[in-house]
């Protein structure tokens, strides 16, 4: 079950750093505050998921 729910935030991890990547090139980085703060956000929930998969390992 955990391992299941990994893999999704995984996957929606990915998406959503391809989807800043493609705005970064795409917008020639007019909203560059924007695209770094959404792209620390995914990092930070990434840190939250491997914190509690060593705390419950």
């Amino acid at each position: 079950m955990i391992k299941k729910h990994v893999v999704e935030l995984l996957i929606e991890a990915n998406k959503q750093i391809s989807n800043i990547i493609t705005r970064m090139e795409n917008d020639n980085f007019h909203n560059k505050n924007k695209i770094i703060d959404e792209g620390n956000n995914v990092i930070r929930r990434l840190d939250g998921v491997v914190e509690h998969l060593e705390e419950h390992s």
